[in-house]
């Protein structure tokens, strides 16, 4: 289908996605062997979005990489060009332009709080959704944050957005920029925060989860 038009900031997302949760294992591979695996989680974990054929993902990936003109794509070249490059104070600025779109609601928004089970035990559930799906741990980490984000968001529309109270999977050195030497890392936190259009449905919609303050947290049993 040649006239099919990619979403390249999507399509760069999962790859940076996958390759993250591989960690240095994806390097022992052919490029065009992990980008059929990464197909694969594409369309297991991330149904909406198209990817192309290699052909055209690879001249997507030197491009917005930004790899030199000649460099031989491997999965080495691509991981180290991730880990050490993409993700610097400059290129997050550019992610950030080029890649988000950007909704203002005119308004003061509620702030709420939803505490989850501890580390501990969100870790147990993460290891376990690892082990069934035949994934790394920190794919387990990532997907349960994601599927819990995800389904809070989606219990009611006057939520416009929910968010980790903080991000384990950005280390800082004491320069306070990211430290590019970190191996691993935990996404996984016990608060979320929540938060809420001001308006008569959303103050409503708070009330109520005040009244049953663990009404949020449920979604976590289904």
């Amino acid at each position: 289908m040649p006239n099919v038009k990619y979403n390249k900031g999507k399509v760069i997302e999962v790859i940076l996605e996958y390759i993250f949760s591989q960690n240095e294992k994806c390097t022992s591979m052919p490029f065009e062997k992990l980008y059929s695996e990464i197909v694969k989680y594409v369309s297991s974990n991330h149904k909406k979005i198209k990817m192309p054929a290699f052909s055209q993902a690879r001249k997507i990936i030197i491009s917005e990489l930004e790899l030199p003109k000649g460099t031989r794509l491997t999965s080495k070249v691509v991981y180290n060009v991730i880990k050490n490059n993409y993700y610097n104070n400059e290129k997050i600025e550019d992610v950030l332009l080029n890649e988000y779109s950007l909704s203002v609601y005119c308004d003061t928004p509620i702030i709420c709080t939803v505490k989850l089970s501890s580390v501990e035990q969100l870790d147990i559930i993460a290891k376990n959704r690892s082990k069934q799906n035949k994934k790394s741990v920190e794919w387990g980490r990532i997907n349960l944050m994601q599927n819990l984000l995800s389904k809070i968001k989606k219990k009611n529309k006057n939520i416009l957005a929910v968010i980790p109270e903080f991000n384990r999977m950005i280390y800082l050195n004491k320069d306070g920029k990211i430290d590019k030497s970190t191996k691993n890392f935990n996404p996984l936190c016990d608060t979320f925060c929540v938060f809420i259009k001001n308006n008569e449905d959303g103050r409503a919609f708070v009330e109520k989860i005040k009244k049953s303050p663990h009404s949020l947290t449920e979604i976590m049993r289904e």
